[in-house]
């Protein structure tokens, strides 16, 4: 299957074959590819295929805006996480088309394959995919919930589903921090397929949980208008921006323009998590990583992320992971 690359006039300037993976790749196998789009792009390609599940991080250098078209395929149920950049997709199933921006993924039934793709001229574009066969994806997911089994079958049967499944959603901290393990993990043969399982696992276990709640999330008579979403999304932001001095929340409130009530119950329905606990457990995610990065001293790490005692750091570690932060210090 190949994919064409068109630009704003809609000259072709380009057919690529499509990196689709297939399951006769060999598995556990780190592939790389590289590709240049004529002069308009240039395509960084990482993937790994593994028991039915295939795992892709995605690189682009985009120079001038492009529109890439592709086949129709068999179904290969994914998530796409945007981790930097944006674009906007046009689905075969209901041919509407959905503005993705960094911080959010979505699902597809085919990422690999959707009607158009357009991406605007733009640096280091960053995705990360994580897409199954069928009948490893219904597997997975059996009995999580009534959304995730409704989206299972109509995969499976290669109907379409609902809008509601394709809205985008927002990546927490915690599945941030399972896709940068994914990606550098230093397992290596059996141990390293053990551990691929487990992220992925956990990771596919957040997400269905976020479908369950957010599709479901209007029924419970709340409903955020598409200018409070962003606002909450703006909230969450401007939180992350500085973790040394962070706004209180009603100065938070007064930044995006929203009142309280409306920003903590929008927070919560958004990102499943209070305010304050989404800053702490995005600290603490940060300074897990800092402290296995090995460069900082505890100390050092508390500081960073946001911390005055070494002492409430410590006891606010270990209670969200089990071990000291002097423990994680001692394994590297």
């Amino acid at each position: 299957m190949t994919v064409v690359f068109t630009n704003d006039a809609r000259e072709r300037i380009s057919i690529q074959p499509n990196p689709v993976p297939v399951p006769h790749v060999k598995p556990e196998i780190w592939q790389e590819e590289q590709a240049d789009i004529a002069d308009c792009a240039q395509l960084r390609f990482r993937h790994l295929y593994f028991d039915g599940v295939h795992i892709g991080y995605c690189h682009l250098d985009i120079h001038e805006n492009i529109q890439v078209t592709t086949e129709e395929t068999t179904p290969l149920p994914g998530f796409v996480f945007l981790q930097q950049g944006s674009c906007s997709v046009t689905s075969f199933e209901d041919r509407t088309t959905r503005h993705y921006t960094a911080g959010q993924h979505t699902v597809l039934k085919n990422p690999y394959a959707t009607a158009t793709t357009v991406f605007k001229k733009q640096h280091n574009m960053q995705l990360f995919l994580l897409s199954f066969l069928p009948e490893r994806f219904q597997q997975l997911v059996q009995d999580i919930g009534p959304v995730t089994d409704e989206l299972a079958n109509s995969m499976f049967r290669y109907q379409p589903g609902p809008q509601a499944w394709h809205d985008s959603r927002p990546i927490t901290p915690r599945m941030q921090f399972l896709i940068s393990e994914i990606s550098n993990n230093h397992y290596q043969g059996t141990w390293n397929k053990l551990y691929l399982q487990s992220q992925v696992l956990e990771l596919l276990t957040l997400q269905c949980e976020q479908l369950e709640q957010t599709v479901a999330a209007p029924k419970r008579g709340f409903r955020l208008l598409p200018a409070d979403i962003k606002k909450v999304e703006l909230a969450r932001d401007i939180l992350l921006h500085d973790l040394q001095n962070p706004p209180s929340f009603t100065m938070l409130c007064k930044q995006v323009g929203l009142n309280e009530f409306k920003l903590k119950k929008g927070f919560k329905q958004v990102f499943h998590h209070t305010v304050f606990g989404y800053l702490k457990d995005h600290r603490l995610e940060i300074a897990r990583s800092l402290l296995s990065a090995g460069e900082l001293s505890v100390t050092e790490v508390a500081y960073e992320t946001g911390y005055t005692t070494l002492q409430h750091f410590s006891n606010e570690f270990k209670k969200k992971f089990g071990v000291s932060p002097a423990r994680i210090k001692q394994r590297i």
